[in-house]
């Protein structure tokens, strides 16, 4: 949302004059010698005078400059402005590899020259594990130590699949020789490495874990050549060894992998999913183009090729999710055994939403299910002394008229027997907040270990030994704020009091947290308001007036707000207010527009969705349920029929050819319902592009400024006077 800003300045052009009764006469100081005789006495009082009448035209002068304003502008162009090209490459942000904890003593970041060094706090000394000549060498995009931290697992030349997953090259960097040794399938060509999709250490061993072509191997030490496949059922658009399928990256796992280790690295589960029966989604795909022959001819098609993404959509078949545990304690003989859910979840459609090895054991695992509907979960353990057969020991039910939010796995205290859990939480009135609960399993006792009207994000430590947790959280009044909190468990404490030490649905927009995004470069380049909002259904925010509803609450608390900033703030110029949103804020921004209110003058939809009937079954039957039991809610969601009354002129649609995420369907029906209503608007489209644009940001983003520029008026004015010499002019 944007509102230019206008000010008067003033000042006739910032020149100053002394009126004509206050001349002051400056000596020449060459001639000082002449006029002053060091023998003679001084005027004490004319040179008092002097300096008075100085001081106070001085002072006149200052107050004249903070009365025109013209401070303002000296401190405004102390620097320059913002380019679109320091944001888009990133100049203004700090670029680090994500520094890691190999042992609870040592620490492993990159240092300011760019290599990587070891923290030993037992000593602490801090020690060069890799240089930087290896990590620009292999242009380094991530990296795992080994335990004994004699090899590095690098990960490089990656290229991105969907917004979670990837394909890349790995190799292993031997410390003590360096030495580097590529990761490739033994039957890979020599010329051509096969890119993995995946590669680990195996818990604390110098095992390696692989994913390629969705099947999984496993290579004994780093020296080793020859790989065991662990899975033989890989398929390309069917079946997903080891590596989460479209849905489950999009919606579900917040990683890129399906697989778990144990602590020593003799066992690990991994997730199979099937997905054969979920419908298809095609999308043309142009960068193949045709080749020309010698001849003249062009060999194969001459059209684009099609790719194809299996796509649930709500009520149609959702992927089928198996888990195994796998043995390799002997690596010549290999076990692996299903596991199979509780019998609660036998008759009906399940997500997996996390697993997890209890308390670095190799004999006990955790699993989350959660059903269809995602308004109740389990948790169920699975123990090697019962054949690996799961029992359910707890779940979490929904409020009515709500849903579940899909949390990290849960922490387990080292005996087994207890763990904590984030889970929604009824505070003052009805309002929920997530907070810890301590479940003992043996007991069935429950306690809640924080409490207040804010968010816990996640649990960082359980030190049992001690018995306090540590936890990320927000604060009372201050959502968009981080504290470190911790809290004593109730095994040793039952006062429960805690100190403190990525919008859609579910998800947070407003922080405090600093960050340079195109709304820092618009607001510095282009002198505009910049207004960024959490409404009802944000992160926080009450689910009920979402539930079985989209479209409604959360698009008029937009318009609200809106009006109370212009009816608040003065400078405001309610004639020029923009909006725009990227995804479900696409979506937002086309039902604001589509209202017949006249607060947004002009706005831009990113790869929005349109029909909810074409969105994802995960997320969609999460708020609406299955179209079958809220058709009527589906209807009233659908930004199709708000977009005919969306004023001509006001609306700028951009959407990519290959969106997996807001399949192009979607900014297809939104363009036809506006040709069908005769709605004069301008559509962008770009082929081989996803939901990100990646590859074309910076003609999305100088087309969106060029489009706010005509509609608001914006005119950045870069001639102003140059106040720092030093300053180099914006282009």
């Amino acid at each position: 949302m944007h509102a230019n800003v206008a000010s008067d300045r003033g000042g006739g052009g910032g020149s100053w004059r002394l009126p004509p009764d206050e001349t002051l006469q400056v000596q020449d100081p060459k001639q000082k010698d002449q006029d002053l005789d060091l023998d003679e006495g001084h005027n004490w009082r004319s040179i008092i005078f002097s300096l008075l009448v100085i001081s106070f035209v001085i002072a006149g002068i200052i107050t004249a400059i903070y009365l025109l304003g013209y401070v303002d502008e000296l401190l405004y162009w102390s620097g320059r402005r913002m380019i679109l090209d320091e944001y888009l490459q990133g100049e203004l942000t700090p670029t680090r590899l994500q520094p890691s904890w190999v042992t609870t003593k040592k620490y492993v970041f990159q240092s300011d020259d760019g290599g990587l060094s070891l923290l030993d706090t037992s000593v602490n000394s801090i020690n060069i594990l890799v240089t930087n000549h290896t990590i620009r060498q292999l242009n380094v995009r991530g990296y795992e130590c080994s335990h004994d931290l004699k090899y590095v697992l690098f990960r490089h030349n990656v290229k991105k699949i969907f917004q979670k997953s990837f394909t890349a090259f790995y190799t292993i960097y031997d410390v003590d020789n360096d030495h580097h040794m590529p990761v490739k399938l033994k039957d890979s060509s020599k010329v051509q490495r096969t890119r993995l999709q995946y590669a680990a250490w195996l818990g604390n061993t110098t095992s390696i874990i692989i994913v390629a072509d969705n099947d999984i191997f496993v290579r004994q030490s780093p020296s080793m050549e020859e790989d065991i496949r662990i899975t033989m059922t890989g398929q390309e658009n069917n079946i997903y060894n080891g590596v989460p399928d479209w849905l489950y990256q999009e919606e579900i796992f917040d990683i890129p992998e399906a697989i778990w280790s144990s602590t020593d690295g003799s066992h690990f589960i991994f997730a199979s999913f099937n997905d054969s029966h979920v419908g298809m989604m095609t999308y043309p795909w142009l960068s193949s183009g045709a080749i020309i022959s010698g001849s003249g001819m062009s060999s194969g098609s001459s059209f684009p090729e099609t790719k194809n993404v299996r796509y649930p959509t709500p009520g149609t078949a959702n992927p089928e999710v198996q888990l195994w545990i796998v043995d390799i304690t002997n690596f010549t003989s290999i076990n692996k055994v299903k596991l199979m859910p509780p019998p609660s979840l036998s008759k009906q459609d399940y997500y997996l939403t996390s697993a997890g090895w209890v308390s670095g054991s190799n004999n006990q695992v955790s699993v989350v299910y959660m059903v269809r509907s995602q308004n109740y979960s389990i948790i169920a353990t699975c123990s090697k002394d019962t054949n690996w057969s799961c029992a359910e020991i707890h779940s979490e039910r929904a409020p009515e008229d709500e849903w579940l939010d899909i949390f990290p796995h849960p922490v387990f205290a080292p005996d087994g027997n207890s763990f904590l859990l984030l889970a929604g939480v009824q505070e003052s009135g009805n309002d929920h907040f997530t907070h810890i609960k301590h479940i003992t399993i043996s007991q069935q006792r429950i306690s809640v270990i924080s409490h207040g009207r804010y968010e816990v994000l996640k649990i960082l430590c359980w030190d049992t030994t001690n018995h306090v947790v540590y936890y990320l959280a927000t604060q009372d009044k201050k959502p968009g704020q981080r504290h470190l909190y911790l809290v004593k468990d109730p095994v040793h404490d039952d006062t429960r009091k805690s100190e403190p030490h990525n919008g859609r649905p579910g998800s947070e927009s407003v922080s405090e947290k600093f960050r340079i995004d195109w709304g820092t470069y618009m607001s510095s380049r282009n002198d505009v308001i910049y207004v960024r909002l959490d409404v009802r259904g944000a992160k926080g925010q009450s689910k009920k007036s979402l539930y079985r509803h989209l479209g409604g609450v959360e698009v008029q608390d937009q318009i609200s707000v809106l009006r109370y900033l212009l009816d608040t703030i003065s400078f405001l110029d309610e004639t020029r207010v923009g909006i725009w949103g990227w995804g479900y804020g696409g979506y937002v921004t086309s039902m604001v527009l589509g209202t017949q209110q006249d607060v947004f003058k002009c706005g831009i939809s990113i790869s929005p969705i349109a029909d909810w009937l074409y969105y994802n079954s995960a997320f969609t039957e999460r708020i609406l349920g299955l179209p079958a039991e809220n058709y009527k809610g589906y209807v009233e969601a659908d930004a199709t029929q708000r977009a005919r009354l969306i004023k001509s002129n006001s609306f700028f649609l951009i959407h990519g050819l290959a969106d997996s995420t807001a399949p192009y369907v979607h900014g297809v029906q939104l363009a036809k319902s506006l040709t069908e209503a005769n709605i004069l608007y301008r559509y962008q489209t770009y082929a081989d592009e996803g939901h990100e644009l990646n590859g074309v940001l910076e003609h999305v983003y100088s087309s969106m400024e060029h489009y706010f520029a005509e509609c608001l008026s914006l005119d950045p004015d870069d001639t102003k006077p140059d106040l720092d010499q030093n300053m180099v002019p914006a282009e």
